[in-house]
């Protein structure tokens, strides 16, 4: 690599010419690719940032719907219990009932 170095003036200016082409070529796409990517990296953040939002919101409504949810169960096994109730209630009485209607029978055969 060493033994191609120039050794006349004009050798010397032939180097340093090549040199300022490939800065004049190579830097200023070096700094547009990190400037690319540093917009792409921001890009991604902030996306990233929206997702995080999104899925924060999604959580809430999540855990909205699970708490409306587990309210409804609660109201039906109390519906549920009151039906029960009513349901022995209404056989108690209609056993009262029958019991009346055979007392009213025999009161009348007598």
């Amino acid at each position: 690599m060493f033994e191609a170095l120039p050794t006349t003036p004009s050798g010397w200016l032939g180097w340093g010419a090549a040199a300022v082409v490939t800065a004049v070529v190579y830097f200023p796409k070096a700094w547009s690719e990190r400037r690319g990517e540093s917009r792409e990296n921001e890009r991604l953040i902030n996306a990233l940032a929206e997702e995080r939002a999104l899925r924060k919101e999604a959580e809430s409504q999540l855990e909205q719907a699970n708490q409306q949810i587990y309210a409804l169960i609660r109201e039906f096994s109390d519906i549920k219990a009151a039906n029960a109730q009513m349901e022995l209630k209404i056989s108690y009485l209609t056993r009262e009932i029958e019991a009346l209607r055979q007392q009213l029978q025999r009161s009348d055969q007598s």
